[in-house]
């Protein structure tokens, strides 16, 4: 059976405008949380960068005093 116009249910007959994937809001959101979320893999990869320059340090600090240690015995 049939309905008429009418009695259908307005999701059927339309696509309401948060379901349209090419909606340019969509699209606008989505290119934000992109860009946050790139500044954020951006600021990890900084502090991963710092990490590794100190690891450097120490490890050279390191080897000077295993040096020492083996020309002074």
């Amino acid at each position: 059976m049939c309905l008429p116009p009418s009695d259908v249910p307005c999701f059927v007959t339309k696509v309401p405008p948060r379901i349209l994937e090419d909606d340019p809001r969509n699209i606008r959101n989505l290119y934000e949380q992109l860009r946050d979320e790139l500044e954020n893999i951006e600021e990890i990869l900084e502090g991963l960068r710092r990490d590794v320059r100190r690891l450097k340090v120490l490890l050279l600090i390191l080897c000077v005093l295993l040096v020492i240690l083996l020309v002074t015995r």
